[in-house]
């Protein structure tokens, strides 16, 4: 079954709510290496930014490590029959090993608990089933959006029909006051994601996505390496449609500066860019030489900053910050 609605937030949100009343428990066991899931109390609590929520509801999520399956064994001990869901990304950046996502599944189901997987990056983008299916797992529960519609706002919560007909009209159970926006009847982004579907099952969206996504991930680390800059920025990911950039600390100058500056001078060259790549069917070879280019002039610049000692003194704003800081 399926619930449509405008944001990620009210979908993963949707989830955990349906989660709680299918196991009458309370608990929430967040992914603390997974950037976001909500904007909503119990996933913002977990964060450093987690000034206006009350103590009570910290208290009622906890976290656990991606690919450490002991950091959710340690939760379930410490908290036995307590946990509502388990919420994570299937992948990011990192891959699951190990039969890492079957194992977390396989405790779920023994200790009685909801398992939930937020596929809103990895839908449509990991496989057309989602990268669920890539890493052979079924949750109770999925979230999707994004890649779903082709920029238009949609997400999905999709899972099975005995927790989700919670959130329905009929069967006579509690009722789950699940889902209510303001746009939520607005059918066109609807219509965008039927569209986009077909030409997804056409068979070639998906790889082009990958195509673009390693092409610019080879071109772009070798424009680092010929300035020697290879280990301080570094674009990787677990699959190439989702890429993302580290950067080092550089003597004085700290990762932020350094970041801020290559940022700067990749808008000189008409390049908004903010660390992470998601390719689309849109990108093309074109697009790929035009990056390169402004990548190579970054670094240089970024180079020569750093060989004269220079680069605080070129930063034309403050150096970005962490989107989850205690203080602005």
């Amino acid at each position: 079954m399926v619930k449509f609605a405008k944001n990620g937030s009210t979908v993963t949100t949707a989830a955990v709510k349906l989660a709680r009343a299918h196991t009458k428990r309370d608990l929430v066991a967040v992914c603390s290496d997974h950037a976001f899931f909500s904007y909503d109390d119990w996933f913002i609590g977990t964060t450093p930014a987690n000034a206006g929520i009350p103590q009570a509801i910290k208290d009622l999520s906890v976290t656990f490590k991606f690919n450490d399956l002991a950091s959710i064994e340690v939760l379930f001990k410490k908290y036995p029959k307590q946990i509502a869901c388990v919420i994570l990304e299937p992948a990011t950046e990192v891959e699951p090993k190990d039969d890492f996502l079957q194992k977390v599944q396989a405790l779920c189901k023994k200790n009685g608990t909801v398992f939930i997987l937020d596929e809103m990056i990895s839908g449509f983008r990991w496989h057309l089933k989602g990268a669920q299916h890539v890493y052979k797992v079924t949750p109770d529960l999925a979230t999707y959006g994004k890649g779903i519609a082709n920029g238009f706002s949609v997400c999905v919560l999709a899972g099975k029909r005995q927790i989700m007909e919670r959130g329905g009209i009929y069967g006579g159970q509690e009722r789950v006051f699940l889902i209510s926006t303001t746009h939520g009847a607005e059918n066109h982004a609807l219509a965008a994601a039927i569209a986009t579907i077909k030409e997804m099952k056409k068979g070639r969206v998906i790889p082009h996505l990958h195509r673009i996504g390693k092409l610019l991930q080879e071109r772009l680390n070798a424009a680092s390496k010929r300035y020697q800059l290879d280990k301080v920025i570094n674009v990787f990911g677990a699959v190439p449609c989702r890429l993302a950039t580290s950067f080092a600390a550089v003597g004085k100058y700290t990762s932020f500066q350094v970041k801020t500056y290559f940022l700067q001078e990749l808008i000189s060259q008409g390049i908004l860019f903010n660390g992470y790549f998601a390719s689309s069917f849109s990108h093309g070879i074109a697009e790929v030489k035009k990056t390169e280019q402004a990548w190579d002039f970054a670094c240089q610049r970024l180079a020569a900053a750093l060989s004269d000692n220079s680069l605080e003194k070129k930063l034309i704003g403050e150096p970005v910050k962490p989107v989850f800081r205690k203080y602005n």
